[in-house]
């Protein structure tokens, strides 16, 4: 099969784009462009390349284009609904509770990707936050908009404000600064010398630091207070006590106009 991009899909990222036409999970999309599967004008690409029109996607494993849709539990349905604190004509904005998937994934169960398509069918995450981690989450309802969201993430245009519950306060306040990489050893990311990751934080109360990432790494909130010596709360994969859950939650978002804000349960 091939299939030749148009103007709808033009600067789109590949994973996203064969993500909606065929409706399957990250992880299979990236299996399937590892193993050469599925190629970009004959060559091998990752999962971030961005398309451009007229380019030819070449797919070597059967896909269906119009899959059954998957049933969900119109409870769980329901329960999504309970989670929206805003909603217009462009966006949905959510308050994700902690132990739910941003996006589905082979082994994810149900998740937020999932579920806010079957709540309003054009909806699209613009990024992800971990399953372990609470709080704001931007849904599009139209590809236009999510791709102008997804563009001001790409640019660490939005500002982005946490709580995180942490062992000890080491320090009032600061800025940590470093490379983070993916250990595939150690199944983690990893801290060295640099400057390409940045985040700030300040003490906000007894064991409650305020953090504000200035960029988007994946864990390197996580994995920067680590760092210093002031672990998260629950999060065990970088050394922090164990708890009920991981205390992390996404507070704040701001971009273009809007300001949004999700209480914190562990945060008075």
């Amino acid at each position: 099969m091939e299939i030749i991009i148009d103007k709808n899909y033009h600067n789109s990222r590949i994973d996203r784009f064969l993500r909606e036409k065929f409706t399957i999970p990250q992880s299979l999309v990236a299996r399937l462009l590892r193993e050469k599967k599925i190629k970009l004008n004959k060559k091998k690409v990752e999962p971030s390349t961005v398309l451009s029109l007229g380019d030819a996607i070449q797919v070597y494993y059967f896909l269906e284009e119009n899959p059954q849709e998957v049933y969900v539990n119109p409870t769980l349905v329901e329960q999504f609904r309970s989670w929206i604190t805003f909603e217009d004509e462009d966006l949905i904005i959510i308050n994700k509770p902690c132990g739910i998937s941003s996006q589905g994934g082979v082994t994810s169960g149900i998740s937020v990707d999932v579920l806010a398509k079957q709540y309003e069918t054009e909806a699209r995450i613009t990024h992800r936050l971990d399953r372990e981690t609470s709080g704001i989450m931007i849904i599009a309802k139209n590809k236009y908009m999510a791709r102008h969201v997804t563009q001001l993430f790409a640019q660490n245009l939005v500002k982005k404000k946490y709580y995180a519950m942490v062992e000890r306060i080491t320090q009032p306040s600061g800025t940590i600064s470093t490379n983070l990489h993916k250990d595939t050893h150690l199944q983690k990311m990893v801290a060295t010398e640099g400057n390409t990751c940045v985040t700030k934080f300040s003490a906000a109360g007894e064991n409650i630091v305020l953090v504000e990432p200035q960029t988007g790494k994946m864990h390197q909130i996580r994995l920067h207070l680590s760092h210093i010596g002031m672990p998260i709360v629950g999060d065990e994969k970088y050394g922090g006590i164990p708890a009920e859950r991981m205390f992390l939650h996404a507070f704040s978002v701001e971009f273009d106009r809007h300001k949004f804000s999700a209480d914190c349960t562990f945060v008075k």
